[in-house]
Formats: structure tokens, sequence, C-alpha cells
């Protein structure tokens, strides 16, 4: 069973087991000499991110078991325990430090630094503007005291003269605790200096503060990179039939993890697609907590039995928090699966000739007669043949409510001299409107009429 002594009592009986087991303290070994060198009261404006170093005055300072660290509000009332030293460390060189920082203090460091004493308490965000904060020992004296917010402070500023002379360490430092960015509040005097008062005593540091804990680890205060959201442009879903379950899936990502939590709220939002009537109407918000990156919002699709256009909606990211957003709207289609089907045939393959072009024709047919108009789109595209073998092209087609149902596309194809192997092109259809893609690409062919040298040379040779 562990008993927990007071401090006077752990400190008597350090002292007791030196001299009878023939050990020293060190010189001037105590708590008393001890500055309060640095304080940051936020990172960033996350005032859950609280740091304060001490530092000895000489060498020793090691038994701040008998002591606390407590703020007070902007009247010097109210004060809180920050900490209440139960151990004791055992770094006691001069100008040796001691850290002392809240639980998300790390996360805003340059290299993990975890605190010699985490913090019991924050100081309260209230105090930051105007308040005080002592380095005590276990029975209240105040052996150093920061105080700051100039005139808004307005209480007491004496303490003992075991670190400044007359026992005043005020008038008060002028401005409210640093919090808003990776700059803290440090004594500017050697390690070894009294306090002369908290005014000429105390400035920002020039950069980013550096923080040390007692075993000589530091790291420097960094503020996080702020991540971006964007969403996604979902692939195209078949919206289905009556009573049926398609849903489209938008990936709203992170462009990093970030150690706090992230929100955003979302909302769909019509575009020719009409919500509760070809979508589910949905809104929310996200949160991605510390580490996540992705999150996806489903949208349920309302199928029917209705020939249409391929319709889009929209997803909208709106008011995040602890991010920006670089893309804040997604497009989605729903594709329409009823009507006709669309079919391309293969053309027939043609010879280049040597000069000029040669038409070939690919046939476009519908499955079925519509009453609706049916348009798609067309275009070539490479194979093994290209711009140098036929001359690209592009368009659309409309079949007309009790029109033929098949149509016709012309490519030109270029002739020339040079021998090749047959070649190869494609044609490839797109975006149908109120019908359906069936076979969408179709190949053309492209033969050599041209001979080798030694093949002309041998045609025109007399015979023997």
């Amino acid at each position: 069973m562990q008993h927990s002594f007071p401090a006077f009592v752990r400190r008597a009986f350090s002292v007791v087991f030196c001299l009878v087991f023939g050990s020293t303290l060190p010189a001037n070994a105590s708590f008393h000499l001890m500055q309060i060198e640095q304080v940051i009261g936020g990172v960033n404006g996350d005032t859950t991110a609280q740091a304060v170093q001490l530092r000895t005055r000489t060498s020793g300072q090691i038994f701040v078991s008998e002591a606390r660290l407590v703020a007070y509000d902007a009247a010097g009332t109210h004060p809180i325990i920050i900490k209440d030293f139960t151990t004791d460390v055992s770094n006691g060189t001069s100008g040796a430090h001691i850290l002392v920082a809240s639980a998300n203090f790390a996360q805003y460091t340059s290299a993990p630094l975890s605190p010699d004493f985490t913090m019991a308490n924050l100081i309260p965000a209230s105090y930051l503007a105007a308040g005080r904060l002592t380095f005590e020992d276990d029975f209240g004296t105040i052996l150093w005291s920061l105080s700051f917010g100039g005139s808004g402070y307005t209480g007491s500023t004496t303490g003992s003269t075991t670190n400044d002379a007359d026992g005043n360490f005020g008038p008060s430092v002028s401005g409210a605790l640093p919090s808003s960015g990776t700059k803290a509040l440090r004594f500017q005097g050697a390690s070894s200096a009294a306090s002369t008062n908290n005014a000429a005593d105390y400035a920002l540091t020039s950069d980013a503060a550096v923080f040390t804990r007692n075993d000589g680890q530091s790291a420097t205060v960094t503020a996080p990179t702020t991540p971006s959201l964007t969403v996604n442009d979902p692939v195209a879903v078949y919206e289905g039939n009556v009573g049926g379950t398609n849903q489209i899936k938008f990936n709203i990502r992170l462009s990093s993890a970030s150690s706090q939590i992230v929100k955003v709220n979302f909302r769909t939002a019509d575009g020719t697609a009409i919500a509760d009537s070809d979508y589910e109407n949905k809104s929310g918000t996200l949160t991605f907590n510390a580490g996540e990156t992705s999150k996806l919002v489903s949208v349920n699709l309302i199928g029917d039995n209705t020939p249409e256009l391929n319709e889009p909606f929209f997803l909208d990211l709106k008011t995040p928090v602890n991010a920006t957003v670089a893309d804040s709207r997604g497009v989605a289609y729903i594709r329409n699966d009823d009507g006709p089907q669309i079919f391309i045939d293969d053309a027939t393959p043609v010879f280049e000739g040597n000069s000029g072009t040669t038409a070939q024709t690919f046939t476009v047919r519908l499955s079925a007669a519509s009453t609706d108009t049916v348009k798609v789109d067309w275009a070539t595209s490479n194979n093994t043949a290209n711009g140098t073998d036929y001359t690209a092209a592009s368009g659309s087609l409309t079949f007309l409510p009790g029109a033929p149902l098949s149509q016709t596309i012309t490519v030109q194809i270029k002739g020339d001299i040079t021998v090749e192997p047959t070649e190869t092109y494609r044609v490839k259809l797109a975006h149908p409107a109120f019908a359906t893609l069936g076979d969408s690409v179709a190949i053309g062919y492209i033969r050599n009429d041209d001979k080798t040298s030694a093949t002309s040379r041998a045609a025109n040779e007399p015979s023997q």
C-alpha cells in the first residue's frame, strides 16, 4: 500500500537519507530560486494548447514537489491551481528547464515533446487578456510572479524577496498572454537573473517559441497547416426502375490529416435533376476526427420507367470548422436507363488510296422506335491510325419520332503511297438523350494498298 506524504515530510526525509547514508545534497538544494521563464496561452487560437517553462537560477533546484503554479484573474482573485507538483526533477544544473504543458500542447510542436508535468487545469481563457501567474510554495509564498494585461490587471504584484529585491514584480507586462500564433512571452534576463519588474523583464519571442524540458530535449511551436476540403464528381449511376435502390456516393476529402476535429456542413442542390423526384434530398454535418481524411455521402436515387435525359444534381459544402474549402461543389449525373438502345456498327474496311480521300461509313441505329426525340454525340479517336491516316471528326445525331431508325456517320480516309499495315481507329458514342447505349464503340479498318519497291520492280521487269 502506497502512502502520500506532505511535501515538507518528503523534503525532510531526503535530508535525513543523505545524512544517514553519507550522501550530500547539491549546494543550495531547494526549489525557491526559480524563474517563470516562458509562457504561451494558446497556439494558433487553440487555448487548450498551453505551456509554462520554468528555469532554475542556480544548481540544485530540484525539489519542486514542494511548489505549485497558480493562475489568477484580472483582479488578482479566483486562483486556479495549474499544477501542484507531487514529484521532483532529476536535472538540477543551473539554468535547467522544467516544462509544464497541457495535454494538447505536444500536437503543436515540431517534434513530439511530452512535458515534465501535465497541467491539471488550463489557464482559463478569460484570464489570458489580463491576469497573473505565480510560482509558489505549498504554503502560498509567492516566489515568482508574472502579471500581464497592463492596466487591465488590477490585482497584487507582490511576492517574496527570494527572486525580486523589493518583492514587487510589477508593473505588469502591457499585453495579454499570447495565444493566437506560435510566439511566447519570455523572460529576457540571464538564467541566474532575479526579477526587476515584469514590464521590463518580459517580451514576445521574435519567432516561434522553442520549449525545453528537464532532460534538455527541445521542440519549436508550430502552427499546423490548415487542411482543405474537396468533394469529388462521382461516377454517373443509372437511375434504376421504380422501387430501385441505386445510390450515388460523393467522396469528401481532407488534403491532409488534422490533429483537430474538422467539421463541414453539406446539402444537395438541384441541377436538371429534381430533389424528391429524381433523388432524395439530403443534408447534414460531416465530422472528421483527428487523423481521418475521407468521408462518404450516399444519396439515394428515385428510379422510374420514363425515358429522359441524363440529369445532374449537386452536393455543396459549407461552413467548415478547422479547415478551408478548396472545392465546394460536386456534380453527379443520373444516367437514364429507359427507352430504346443505340448501337453503332463497325464500318466496312476500305483501301486508303494513293491520294485524296476515301469515305468510310458507320451505321448508327435504334433498337426500337421512340415517341421522344433521341440524340447521341459521337467522336473519332486514334488507335493504330492517327491524323495522318484519317480526318478526325465529331458531331451529334438526332432521331425524330417516326423517322428512320438508322443514320450514318462518314469519316474521310487520307490516301498515301507509304507501305504500312492495316490500321484502325474508333468512333465512339456518348451522352444519349431519351435512350441508352448498347454497343457504343465501332472500329474503322484502313487497308494498305501500297507495295514495297522490290515488289514494284518485280512487276515492271520483263519476263524471261
